[in-house]
């Protein structure tokens, strides 16, 4: 079955896979700053410059909704699907900009497996897209998914048990689990926003198969 979201109209695939890309390549990034810091600075601003082109094919994607006819669902579809992928993309920046700020003594392995974690779902989600198309889902995809987003809890887990459970001695220390704490609900937020993305392309499968 052929999806009308799919007209040459509007450029579903190209839009969404293009932002879907653009977000693989943040958290790419991100995810090698949890490896090195070195060239933080340097990193944090490619996060932005990748945000920002990723912002413009949002407004593309909105700017399309408005001038092409479709269906109430399939309109939400694109809508939801929109969104969440932008929600990803400002979650990674907000981890980026405190990562940056905050001047941590540390790589935390909890957090540096979380990035991992993070850019494989991203990745998955972007070879999913590529899937509309065919109208498939095949169950490698799923095993994986689940799995990936299983460690992802137990990875959140372990690093904010770790943060928490450190006993600070000193003002310095306090800082050190405020800060990671809030390095742990930035990704978090990114890791669900990419769980939504990922609900999102599934429905959308789903009705179409």
């Amino acid at each position: 079955m052929s999806f009308s979201l799919f007209n040459r109209s509007f450029p579903f695939i190209e839009l969404i896979g293009r932002q879907l890309t653009t977000l693989r390549e943040a958290a790419v990034l991100l995810d090698s700053v949890f490896s090195d810091f070195r060239e933080l600075a340097e990193k944090c601003t490619r996060i932005r410059a990748l945000a920002s082109y990723s912002e413009v094919a949002a407004d593309e994607v909105t700017r399309q909704l408005s001038l092409t006819y479709l269906k109430p669902d399939e309109r939400k579809d694109i809508y939801d699907l929109n969104l969440a992928l932008q929600e990803a993309m400002v979650a990674v920046v907000d981890v980026s900009t405190r990562i940056g700020l905050y001047g941590f003594r540390e790589i935390r392995a909890a957090a540096r497996n979380l990035t991992a974690a993070l850019v494989e779902m991203i990745t998955e989600n972007e070879r999913l897209v590529s899937n509309l198309v065919a109208a498939r889902i095949d169950d490698e995809y799923e095993q994986k998914m689940r799995r990936l987003k299983e460690e992802a809890r137990m990875f959140l887990v372990v690093g904010l048990g770790e943060t928490y459970e450190s006993e600070p001695r000193t003002p310095a220390d306090v800082l050190e689990v405020v800060k990671w704490g809030q390095i742990y609900d930035r990704l978090e937020e990114a890791l669900l926003a990419t769980s939504r993305l990922t609900a999102i392309i599934q429905g959308i499968i789903l009705k179409n198969v």
